[in-house]
């Protein structure tokens, strides 16, 4: 079955452009990567990008309402995300500590 295609392609610029009612919409591969629409490993190419673009476009048409539903597993991932960012404040802190009481017991 083939694939709807909502939008047009620009291969020189690795974009996607829809014109509704007078208005353009543009996005490109880069913004879709940043946006979350598309997975970052994701080559920029028309094949890869066509269903995020899709995403993209129908979210700014509802009014720029991400379609991203949260899940149960959300406030998990953000307290991850946070614990991670901890350890690696202490992590460096204490290497910081370790080098600064080498540094002192050698002047003792």
């Amino acid at each position: 079955m083939p694939v709807k295609i909502l939008m047009s392609w620009e291969p020189q610029n690795r974009r996607w452009w829809k014109v509704v009612f007078g208005k353009r919409y543009v996005v490109s591969c880069r913004q879709l990567k940043k946006l979350g629409y598309l997975d970052i490993v994701s080559p920029d190419t028309k094949e890869h990008s066509r269903d995020a673009a899709n995403r993209w476009l129908l979210d700014q048409l509802r009014g720029g309402q991400p379609s991203h539903k949260p899940t149960r597993f959300d406030d998990i991932i953000l307290e991850m995300e946070k614990r991670k960012a901890w350890l690696a404040s202490i992590t460096s802190a204490r290497k910081m500590l370790t080098f600064s009481s080498q540094r002192w017991s050698s002047f003792v």
